[in-house]
């Protein structure tokens, strides 16, 4: 996963509904709830609540899917922010 504007690249898995990332050393992992129309969310565990101190409510939109990566738009608090997933083999 990359923001776009942002020279980061975040890696995560996603296995069932389950979303498995690492970030700053720490994995955390959440559900994927789907809601509507391609966008999503994610559920902090009980453990990734605990791991983070801050787990941000957010929704998150798929915007435009190419072959093996989509483009998203997600929305935190006041932010928006865009991005692009590929996928990895």
């Amino acid at each position: 996963m990359q923001i776009l504007g942002d020279s980061q690249i975040y890696n995560f898995e996603r296995r069932e509904n389950v979303q498995y990332e690492t970030y700053e050393g720490q994995t955390y992992s959440g559900k994927i709830s789907w809601l509507k129309n391609g966008d999503y969310t994610i559920i902090p565990t009980d453990e990734s609540e605990i791991v983070l101190s801050q787990n941000p409510k957010f929704i998150a939109r798929i915007l435009k899917i190419n072959e093996n990566e989509y483009l998203y738009r997600k929305i935190e608090e006041n932010q928006v922010q865009f991005g692009r997933v590929n996928k990895i083999d």
